[in-house]
């Protein structure tokens, strides 16, 4: 009985110890994800970035520090590491309109006009209501000499 009663106390102290563990890294995922925004709006780029990257080590599969990460990397004219990082943030949320959008966006900057097209069309399938991809949109495709085929997207937005 004693040898039972010490197995369960075993099992009790792992597991709030292994949830202790896991409210530490989440508040300091917390932390460090609200570090690079406060970095961000300092302007200081460099330290929000590794403020990202210390969050996507605490919590991989937050699709909100990867999406910020790609904001910043965006600013910093890396595009080609913007792009991937918003792919991994569509990874792990596939209906994040806004980084199909910023990826839209970076791939624009990069100068990679087609698949900007395609990105921005995936945020108006997600949200046809988003403006701010169809106006993107319209210039990757004045870009490109392209004017807009239909005016579908405007048309359901005046319902």
């Amino acid at each position: 009985m004693v040898k039972r009663m010490m197995r369960v106390l075993r099992v009790v102290f792992v597991t709030f110890g292994g949830l202790h563990g896991i409210l530490i890294a989440a508040e300091s995922y917390e932390t460090a994800l609200n570090e690079g925004n406060v970095f961000v709006l300092k302007q200081m780029h460099k330290e929000a970035l590794n403020a990202y990257e210390s969050a996507i080590l605490l919590k991989p599969g937050a699709h909100e520090a990867w999406y910020n990460k790609a904001v910043v990397l965006d600013y910093l004219g890396k595009y080609a590491e913007s792009v991937e990082s918003f792919e991994k943030a569509i990874q792990y949320k596939t209906d994040y309109y806004e980084a199909w959008y910023m990826k839209g966006r970076a791939l624009d900057h990069a100068g990679k006009y087609d698949e900007a097209v395609r990105a921005f069309d995936k945020a108006l399938e997600i949200r046809p209501d988003y403006i701010e991809a169809l106006y993107n949109k319209g210039n990757v495709l004045d870009h490109l000499g392209i004017l807009m085929p239909q005016l579908k997207p405007m048309t359901a937005l005046s319902r």
